[in-house]
């Protein structure tokens, strides 16, 4: 991809402690640049964190829409 793009990713923790949402989101943008899903995490124009509910081993889902302009 080399247009802009919202970014939506809901985090399913493994457990119940306590957790910044924040801090997994530079990994997971750094992840979808080194598998060439975009040409750099710059073209995130809109950014939609959600936390999602415990699943065992922990889980991002994530959704990557092209905007138009």
């Amino acid at each position: 991809m080399t247009v802009p793009v919202r970014l939506e990713i809901e985090l399913r923790a493994p457990d119940r402690r306590s957790r910044d949402m924040d801090n997994s989101l530079k990994a997971l943008q750094d992840v979808l640049t080194s598998y060439n899903v975009w040409r750099d995490d710059s073209q995130i124009d809109e950014l939609i964190v959600r936390r999602g509910a415990i699943i065992s081993g922990g889980q991002a889902i994530i959704m990557i829409t092209e905007l138009t302009t």
